[in-house]
Formats: C-alpha cells, structure tokens, sequence
C-alpha cells in the first residue's frame, strides 16, 4: 500500500491480507504437518539411572511399591521378584515409574 501495488481501502486490504494467508497457509501445510508428526523413540536419560536403595516390602512381577525421593513419590517396579530388605538400582525411568532390578554383591 505504502508503494501503491494495491488501493489502500479497508476492502481490498482484508482480501489480499486473505489470500496471502491462504497462499502461506498451503505453501507451509505439509513442512509443518511432517514436523509435527516426527517422533523419536529413544530412551529418555536420567540422572535417576543408577539410584540405590534398599525396599522394605517384597516387590512381586506386575505389582508396584511406592518409594518416596527427592520430594516425589515414585512407583518402582521389578521384572523379577525381589525380596524385602534387598539393595535395588535404577535401570530405567519413566513417567513417575522406576524400573529397578536387584544388586547382586
């Protein structure tokens, strides 16, 4: 408007405000849905990994025992049964769930 390409009226202001969203819109729509549809699938890192300590109560397959760290109660869970009183590290974390796995002297 300011180069006089285009009439500086209200009406023909909206519609080439219009089609040039409508052109950047189909320009832009597949770039855009492709990057929002990539995902990754890696392990997340976590200075948790590595954590000991001992549980109280048998830790049986499937079920789960509530450990408090750090301020956050935690689930922790086994793919194997462990024993109470036995030492346990971290091997993987997620969302408010520590994988674990007994320490073997």
């Amino acid at each position: 408007m300011n180069f006089g390409f285009i009439s500086s009226s209200m009406g023909v202001s909206f519609s080439v405000i219009g089609i040039l969203t409508i052109l950047i819109t189909a320009v832009l729509w597949v770039p855009l849905k492709k990057l929002g549809q990539t995902t990754r699938h890696e392990a997340v890192a976590s200075d948790l990994v590595g954590h000991r300590f001992r549980i109280d109560t048998d830790l049986t397959i499937g079920e789960n025992l509530a450990h408090r760290y750090s301020g956050v109660d935690w689930m922790a869970k086994g793919i194997t049964h462990i024993e109470a009183g036995s030492m346990v590290e971290v091997k993987q974390v997620e969302v408010g769930v520590l994988w674990v796995a007994k320490v073997e002297d």
